[in-house]
């Protein structure tokens, strides 16, 4: 794909069309990938015993007591944060607005899992995920403006990236809208 641009106005218009697409179709998706990887590492980490990543502290090991309960009703040993498999179960993701993915747990002992209590040491899931993918996340927000700016057109724009041009300099109402969609629906799970 070849996009002609022959002046600077055409290049701001471009670009501004591509700031746009990042924001809702493009950046959603980066957002909902984000999301997705940071689910599926939490769910990696249950039932196993996590190193120190960066600011949060390696999983103290299950007191003997919490084994002890464990084996009475059939849980697995040594297996930190796993009794029925509901924790795993539990992440979820939802978008705020165009800009903004919340991820995040149902269960409501996961708040004492990540901080931890008076008689319960912190087992973070959640920061530490963040911490360990913030590269991949980058990466992907990244690669999504990268595409929004040199494939931006490919959704269609009701005006071409010179009516743009023509719209920035206050002859136009320079609003978009999207000639299709990606028919991808995002899902909490």
């Amino acid at each position: 794909m070849t996009i002609e641009l022959s002046s600077l106005a055409d290049l701001a218009a471009h670009i501004a069309a591509a700031a746009v697409e990042i924001e809702t179709d493009h950046g959603r998706r980066a957002l909902n990938a984000a999301a997705k990887l940071i689910k599926v590492d939490a769910r990696a980490q249950i039932g196993h015993y996590q190193d120190e990543v960066g600011a949060y502290p390696a999983w103290a090991p299950l007191a003997e007591s919490t084994e002890d309960e464990k084996a009475r009703i059939g849980a697995p040993a040594d297996a930190p944060l796993e009794r029925e498999g509901d924790l795993k179960k539990s992440f979820r993701s939802n978008f705020e607005g165009d800009s903004a993915v919340v991820v995040g747990s149902t269960d409501p002992n996961m708040e004492w899992h990540e901080f931890g209590t008076v008689k319960m040491p912190p087992r973070p899931v959640l920061g530490p995920t963040l911490d360990k993918n913030i590269d991949a996340i980058q990466a992907l927000v990244g690669a999504s403006a990268v595409d929004a700016i040199v494939n931006g057109q490919r959704l269609g724009y009701r005006y071409s990236a010179k009516e743009w041009g023509t719209a920035l300099e206050g002859n136009k109402d320079w609003s978009f809208t999207s000639a299709e969609t990606s028919g991808e629906d995002e899902t909490t799970d």
